[in-house]
């Protein structure tokens, strides 16, 4: 997997998480088709109307005016490549966020890339 999959820094999590609460980066390989890598943390939810909107190309939204995420945080630069480069290597990247689940990034790879027809 490239080095610039970057939308998907563990230290972001650390950076925008819960200070007391642990940040998780899971590598699941137990399906025979797909290798999973996740990113979930606690601390303020990305708000939905910003979720929806973050892997979209050229969104740098300056989330100040998101009233429940941290002040001044950048959301979303680098996620559109992130996708572009996944979908290249037939995979996908999606993210969930609650305040009661968390955020949650996660890569989905196939195992064998499909053959070109």
């Amino acid at each position: 997997m490239p080095s610039r999959i970057h939308g998907l820094r563990p230290l972001n999590a650390l950076k925008y998480g819960a200070a007391a609460k642990p940040v998780r980066v899971t590598l699941d390989g137990t399906c025979d088709d797909e290798v999973v890598l996740a990113v979930h943390n606690f601390g303020n939810a990305i708000p939905s109307e910003a979720l929806q909107k973050i892997f979209d190309p050229f969104v740098r939204g300056r989330v100040q005016d998101l009233a429940s995420y941290p002040s001044g945080a950048k959301i979303a630069r680098g996620l559109y490549v992130a996708r572009a480069i996944l979908t290249a290597h037939s995979g996908t990247i999606s993210a969930t966020s609650s305040a009661e689940n968390g955020t949650r990034f996660e890569i989905r790879l196939p195992r064998h890339r499909a053959a070109f027809v």
